[in-house]
C-alpha cells in the first residue's frame, strides 16, 4: 500500500511546480519599478497641474457666462418678438378694417361706423410701431406712421418694418457649444497633468519579504519566480515520487 505521507508530499510538490509553470511568463520581463523623479521636475509637474486647473476653471466660468448671455439674449428676443407680433397684428387689423370701410361706401347706414373702426385701427398701428421702436433690439428699424384718419390704403401698409432688426436679434447656442468643447479639452488636459504628477510621485516598490528556512514562497501567476526556487520545487517533486515508487 502506498505511504499516505508520500502521496501527500508528491501532490503538494506537483501543485507547487504547476504554480511555477503558471508564473513562467514573468521571467521574460520584470515588472518595472517606479522611481521618484528629480525635485525640479516634480516642481514643474506640480506647476503644470496648477496651470491646467486655472485654465479648466476659466473654461468653466466662460461656459457659465455664455449660458447667461444666451438666457439674457433669449429673453430680450422674446420681448422684441412680442412687440413685432403685436405690430403685425395691428397692421392686419387695419387692413381688414380699411377694406370693410371701403366696401361700405355705398352703405350709408354702416359706413360711418366702419370708417371709425378704420381710424381706430390706424391709431393702433402707430401705437404698436412706437412701442416697438422703444425696444433696444428694434429701435434701428424705420417705420413712418400712417394717417390716422383712415385714408391710408390697405396695400400701402406693410408689416415687415421690424423683420430685419428682429432677425439680427436672434440668439444661437453656437458660443455655448464652443465653450463646452473648450471645457472638455481643459478638463482632459488637467487630468493628463494630474496623471503625470501622480506617476512622478510614486515611491520604489517594497523589497520582497524573506521567507522562513524551509518555507515555500507562495506562487502568484504572472509574478517573477527565481530559478533557484523553481529548482527546489522540481527536486521536491522528484523526492516525493521516489517515496511513492518505494511505497
Amino acid at each position: 500500500m502506498m505511504n499516505k505521507k508520500a502521496i501527500a508530499a508528491f501532490a503538494a510538490g506537483a501543485t507547487l511546480l504547476a504554480g511555477f509553470a503558471m508564473a513562467t511568463p514573468a521571467f521574460a520581463a520584470e515588472t518595472p519599478k517606479c522611481t521618484p523623479v528629480a525635485a525640479d521636475k516634480l516642481a514643474g509637474l506640480k506647476q503644470a497641474v496648477t496651470e491646467a486647473k486655472r485654465k479648466a476653471d476659466k473654461a468653466e466660468r466662460t461656459l457659465a457666462d455664455e449660458k447667461d448671455k444666451y438666457a439674457e439674449g433669449t429673453e430680450a428676443y422674446t420681448t422684441a418678438k412680442g412687440l413685432v407680433d403685436a405690430f403685425k397684428q395691428a397692421v392686419k387689423n387695419y387692413k381688414e378694417a380699411k377694406k370693410a370701410a371701403d366696401a361700405a361706401k355705398d352703405d350709408a347706414e354702416n359706413k360711418g361706423a366702419l370708417t371709425d373702426a378704420a381710424k381706430k385701427a390706424a391709431k393702433a398701428v402707430n401705437k404698436a410701431a412706437d412701442e416697438a421702436k422703444k425696444n433696444d433690439k428694434l429701435k434701428a428699424a424705420t417705420f413712418n406712421n400712417i394717417a390716422e384718419d383712415g385714408t391710408a390704403t390697405a396695400d400701402s401698409v406693410a408689416d415687415t418694418a421690424f423683420d430685419a432688426v428682429l432677425k439680427s436679434a436672434e440668439v444661437t447656442k453656437h458660443e455655448i457649444y464652443e465653450a463646452e468643447v473648450s471645457l472638455r479639452e481643459a478638463n482632459a488636459n488637467l487630468q493628463d497633468a494630474k496623471d503625470a504628477l501622480a506617476k512622478a510621485q510614486c515611491t520604489p516598490a517594497p523589497a520582497p519579504q524573506p521567507t522562513k528556512p524551509g518555507e515555500a514562497k507562495p506562487v502568484v501567476p504572472g509574478v517573477h519566480v527565481k530559478a533557484a526556487d523553481k529548482a527546489k520545487a522540481v527536486e521536491a517533486v522528484k523526492t516525493a515520487k521516489l517515496h511513492l515508487d518505494d511505497a
